[in-house]
């Protein structure tokens, strides 16, 4: 199983009106928790720890997270802070802008202890979100050390916002740092640039010298490329895997299902190059079907059809 710990928060997605304004609707997010409900979408086992403000959108979220069928589920009510809005407007190719109401929010203070949550997982996966503030940062090591006190692989989402972070050498050491700690990591070309100190150039493995680099010789790094796929690092080798070409309309949440499709593969078939690379194919056939409709957590097909999708892409070692 596939446990998930970090922010599960409201994301309100902005759509142009007729009178020149801009109308929200509110959907369910969260790094952390759109990628434990795509792993159960995508025919896994896989749970959620988190946190939310006792208020309405709070209750919204456990209501919407407990019918999404979790093999385990544990979401704290904070009395006293407040559950955490993404404010997301869409471009004509559905790429986002985010704005975070986050201040006082309780999506980093769990007090889960997590030895007795972790002791059904194979993998935890931690998310990046937590670490923008000191009490969130704790949260993530309390996490780690469960994690690695229990013996499971630990997984962590770079996720990286400059509007949370910044860009300076302290936050960059500080990915770093929990990069080097973790099992499986999911990186951003954009983000491989800015912790490998690497510029992307114009040939098509550019990505390979900096991500051998952070893979060391005991990780699996999954380096998303957009539409052209991605590229997944494991015991030094390198694949490329091409992606399942749809139009898309909101690339909300595809990284996360991307993301819950890998860790979902690498849970069945374990930590090995080949998992990795099969495993890769069924994220991108996860993402593409995410970026075609509107939303984070959306529908997609049972893992039959993933993986007969899948066999159609290719993943050529490099």
């Amino acid at each position: 199983m596939v446990i998930c710990v970090g922010e599960i928060l409201a994301d309100m997605i902005g759509k142009p009106a007729e009178d020149g304004t801009v109308a929200f609707s509110r959907h369910a997010g969260g790094a952390p928790f759109n990628v434990a409900c795509g792993v159960r979408a995508s025919g896994g086992p896989g749970g959620f720890i988190g946190r939310v403000g006792d208020d309405i959108t709070g209750r919204f979220l456990i209501g919407f997270a407990q019918k999404q069928g979790l093999d385990f589920l544990k979401i704290e009510k904070d009395p006293d802070h407040n559950t955490t809005l993404a404010f997301v407007e869409l471009d004509e190719n559905g790429e986002r802008s985010f704005c975070f109401a986050r201040k006082f929010a309780a999506d980093y203070r769990i007090a889960d202890p997590f030895d007795e949550s972790f002791s059904g997982a194979d993998i935890v996966h931690i998310g990046s979100l937590m670490l923008s503030e000191p009490i969130g940062r704790k949260t993530w090591g309390r996490a780690f050390a469960a994690a690695k006190r229990a013996g499971k692989k630990v997984s962590f989402d770079v996720n990286f916002r400059s509007d949370l972070f910044g860009s300076d050498e302290k936050t960059r050491e500080l990915f770093l740092s929990c990069i080097e700690r973790a099992d499986i990591v999911k990186v951003s070309e954009e983000e491989l640039c800015f912790l490998c100190r690497a510029e992307r150039k114009d040939t098509q493995t550019w990505y390979a010298e900096p991500l051998l680099r952070l893979c060391g010789k005991d990780k699996i790094v999954a380096l998303t490329l957009g539409a052209e796929g991605c590229a997944v690092c494991c015991g030094r080798e390198i694949y490329r895997v091409n992606a399942k070409k749809v139009a898309p309309v909101d690339t909300t949440g595809a990284g996360d299902s991307f993301y819950a499709a890998f860790l979902s593969g690498l849970d069945r078939r374990g930590c090995t190059p080949s998992a990795a690379a099969e495993s890769a194919k069924e994220a991108n056939v996860a993402a593409a079907y995410t970026v075609a409709q509107y939303g984070a957590i959306v529908p997609l097909p049972d893992r039959a059809t993933i993986e007969r999708e899948a066999a159609a892409l290719s993943a050529v070692r490099i």
